[in-house]
């Protein structure tokens, strides 16, 4: 058995349906802003885990979601800081 950080599981949820994410941090009472910016990264850093898992497996449909994911990113981020 493995013991993860909580916010993973987080991440999760905010990544398929950030209203519910919300609700759920309200009801859990967790207001520590440490804890959202973990949830974040997590949620930040999943192209990169989709990448590695599918070189990891030769599954290059999870490879492929996480460089269109991880470039969608970088775009939006790019315009958003005026970079172009």
């Amino acid at each position: 058995m493995q013991i993860t950080d909580p916010a993973v599981e987080f991440a999760h949820l905010f990544m398929h349906k950030a209203e519910l994410g919300e609700e759920v941090l309200k009801h859990y009472g967790i207001r520590e802003s440490n804890f959202k910016n973990r949830v974040q990264w997590y949620v930040d850093s999943e192209p990169f885990y989709d990448i590695m898992w599918g070189l990891d497996h030769h599954w290059d449909k999870a490879k492929r979601l996480g460089v269109s994911q991880l470039s969608k990113t970088l775009k939006t981020s790019t315009v958003a800081n005026g970079v172009r």
